[in-house]
């Protein structure tokens, strides 16, 4: 299968995309750094899959600079999955919050995942039966626990998890499924970002497994769902 990942600099994108390597699968990473390029793709040639990355930001959606994308997607003769991974988190009360901050979040976090998922749908490059994985947060889960500092990040989750519910009912006559899997505590970057103090009891890389697993076999039994993942949340 061919795999596109976004945000696969560090963290829970670049652990998928070795997961999907070991699974025989060829990745496109998109990534606004080179930094991670190199690495997988000796890790790619190491497990004899295809891997490329792109240098990417979702800006050159609007400016129609999407040419290298197109030409390396085309060449593969399209997309199985699609995984939105790339995340933002910037820690701030409401009260004193940048809203300059706030707009970042719901760029990265939900504009940009809307914006590439419909242009993979308008350039016919979704292959038949793909599966659109949105990686949403427990943070924007109904019913969740909910944490000062968090309101920007928790609420553009939320609202990647309706935008699933949504376009899995504009599409369902589509051969595209598409789900959300909310993740609760993961140790990374980001977790330490939010929770300095706390130690997550899952890795990066046991949490990449699970992803890929149900973005390649689960298609068939979910579409326009909102799934919960987590074993821990702060």
């Amino acid at each position: 299968m061919n795999i596109l990942v976004t945000g696969i600099s560090a963290g829970i994108g670049n652990a998928i995309c070795k997961a999907a390597m070991q699974s025989n699968h060829n990745v496109i990473g998109l990534s606004r750094s080179q930094n991670a390029f190199e690495e997988l793709q000796k890790y790619a040639a190491s497990h004899q899959v295809l891997f490329k990355g792109v240098k990417f930001s979702h800006a050159h959606l609007q400016e129609e600079n999407t040419e290298e994308l197109y030409q390396v997607l085309s060449q593969i003769s399209g997309v199985d999955v699609l995984i939105n991974n790339a995340g933002l988190l910037e820690k701030q009360s409401f009260n004193e919050m940048d809203l300059h901050s706030l707009q970042r979040m719901m760029d990265v976090n939900l504009y940009y995942p809307m914006v590439l998922t419909r242009w993979l749908k308008t350039k016919a490059l979704y292959k038949e039966h793909a599966h659109i994985v949105n990686i949403g947060s427990m943070g924007g889960f109904q019913g969740s626990a909910k944490f000062p500092g968090l309101l920007g990040y928790s609420a553009s989750k939320a609202a990647l998890a309706a935008f699933t519910e949504c376009l899995a009912e504009e599409w369902h006559q589509e051969s595209v499924t598409i789900n959300c899997l909310c993740l609760g505590a993961v140790q990374t970057e980001m977790l330490s970002q939010a929770f300095p103090d706390y130690t997550a009891q899952v890795l990066p890389e046991q949490m990449a497994e699970f992803v890929v697993d149900f973005a390649i076999r689960r298609p068939s039994m979910f579409n326009g769902k909102v799934l919960p993942v987590a074993q821990n949340n702060p």
